[in-house]
């Protein structure tokens, strides 16, 4: 490697030359030697010291320089408009962090997904960011009165979270309550949110085992309007309920065999959902007016004794949903039953969202409204020929739109009662409707001078199904024949998203 000899001009010559070559060197050069190293030696000492001292310096000049900076940042956040937010716009922000503060039901969606006990989420991290903060979240009880209760919680012990229960009951302490529980919550946890339960308005409570409701043996739930119960195991055991609920309107059972609850004022209900349960429940609920049913059947297949053995008429109720997503005949025999047991002479919403295309027999001749949801399609002019005469709104979905445009109008005597049909288009099928249809039949209906539809509406479930419909469906012969409806008096509606089989 070559040298720089740059470096050795202020040597004396008998060292520049003793340097630059491998030569041994002589007595005078080492006698140079031993003069000359010492002094550099010493100079080099210098040099690191002068080194640190100006290292230090740049420390302490960088410190001084971020130290600034932050301080002239932190001025400018002092003049950042969130300063002066009012305290009730402060609230409406921080409803937004917590959006389930605004909802009501026993509905699991409205309710958040994590444990409300754990400070890493909102609203206790709200309470963390200032004092002005703080003291504006914990003193509005509307950010601590929806609770879910999980032992999923990161780090926290019983007392802990006992504690914490304590917290959101006394920050909430004006308001009525909504808590769901979990199934993982043990026994010690679960009594310990039994003490609030004066206050609940909601409940949702998914309980290990059944006598866990024996911890609210002897107490009132003077607000309890809605209230879901899962059973997680099987149980041979049943329970009395032995607790007052005056404003009960609202019930959900899951799994639940009959006989294994008894006590529930079936008479307040209103609304009513079975989940995999026993539709003799329902024959006490004489003032139901809304009932879902999803996956239910009678456990026991003997009917209930009513007078004369006739069904059990439940005269207020006006709204039922069917929804099974089973590929077996049993269910449709078991849907039917419903039709069978139960007298429903109000009945004007019927919603239908089964796997199979079937369509129950006996359906009430005061339906006026009907969706029908099928996975697997069918004979849609047999399903046409089972429709009430005077059902006057039909919602179809898994079906496409020109199959049902077709149908419905060569069954004339259908066209002429019905007034509205919505029709709902998925993303992923919008590629098998693009066949050719005809429009004889809509030329038929026009020849026979039949009433028009008052409104079609095409739902699509995503934005990409809309944007497809306008680019390929438009301009098809389906589009033609919807522009053709839609020039004889007939209001079209597009609607995307949240509608998606909503009736």
């Amino acid at each position: 490697m070559s040298k720089d000899i740059n470096r050795y001009t202020a040597l004396p010559p008998s060292l520049r030359a003793l340097v630059l070559t491998n030569d041994v060197p002589s007595s005078a050069q080492l006698l140079a030697l031993a003069q000359i190293l010492p002094s550099m030696t010493a100079q080099l000492d210098q040099l690191d010291a002068d080194i640190a001292r100006v290292q230090g310096e740049l420390l302490r000049l960088t410190k001084s320089r971020e130290d600034l900076a932050a301080t002239i940042q932190d001025l400018q956040c002092s003049k950042h408009p969130v300063r002066t937010l009012p305290d009730d716009i402060l609230r409406v922000i921080f409803e937004e962090c917590v959006p389930w503060c605004r909802q009501d039901g026993i509905s699991e969606e409205s309710f958040p997904d994590h444990c409300s006990l754990d400070a890493v989420y909102a609203p206790w991290t709200i309470s963390h960011v200032c004092r002005n903060w703080r003291a504006v979240a914990t003193s509005y009880p509307l950010l601590w009165s929806t609770h879910h209760i999980t032992a999923r919680t990161t780090g926290a012990t019983l007392e802990r979270l006992q504690e914490r229960i304590a917290v959101i009951h006394k920050r909430s302490e004006s308001l009525p309550l909504r808590i769901c529980i979990s199934n993982d919550v043990d026994a010690p946890l679960f009594e310990s949110l039994v003490g609030s339960c004066g206050r609940w308005k909601c409940a949702r409570i998914d309980a290990k085992y059944l006598d866990f409701l024996a911890t609210f043996q002897n107490r009132e739930f003077p607000l309890l309007e809605g209230f879901s119960f899962c059973w997680n195991q099987y149980c041979e055991a049943s329970i009395e309920l032995d607790f007052a609920m005056p404003a009960l309107r609202h019930l959900e059972y899951w799994f639940a065999d009959f006989g294994d609850v008894s006590g529930v004022p079936c008479h307040q209900i209103l609304v009513y959902k079975s989940i995999f349960s026993d539709l003799d429940y329902v024959h006490d609920m004489v003032n139901l007016q809304k009932l879902t049913v999803h996956r239910s059947t009678w456990y026991n297949d003997e009917l209930v004794a009513t007078p004369d053995n006739l069904p059990t008429t439940l005269a207020h109720l006006v709204h039922l949903e069917i929804i099974e997503t089973s590929e077996f005949d049993d269910f449709i025999t078991d849907y039917n039953e419903i039709f069978k047991r139960f007298d429903m002479p109000c009945l004007h919403t019927l919603v239908l969202d089964t796997c199979l295309p079937r369509i129950p027999t006996g359906l009430p001749s005061s339906l006026s409204n009907l969706t029908i949801i099928h996975q697997t399609t069918g004979n849609l002019d047999h399903i046409f020929s089972q429709l009430p005469r005077d059902l006057q709104q039909l919602h179809i979905g898994g079906y496409d739109p020109a199959s049902v445009l077709e149908v419905l109008y060569a069954r004339t005597h259908v066209l002429s009662r019905l007034q509205h049909l919505q029709l709902t288009v998925k993303y992923n099928s919008i590629g098998a409707i693009l066949q050719n249809p005809t429009k004889d039949a809509l030329e038929s209906a026009k020849e026979r001078n039949v009433p028009l539809l008052e409104t079609l509406s095409i739902f699509f479930d995503k934005d990409a199904a809309s944007r497809e419909w306008t680019h390929k469906v438009r301009n098809s012969m389906l589009g033609e024949m919807i522009e053709d409806i839609e020039a004889h008096g007939t209001r079209v509606e597009y609607v995307v998203g949240e509608h998606y089989f909503r009736t």
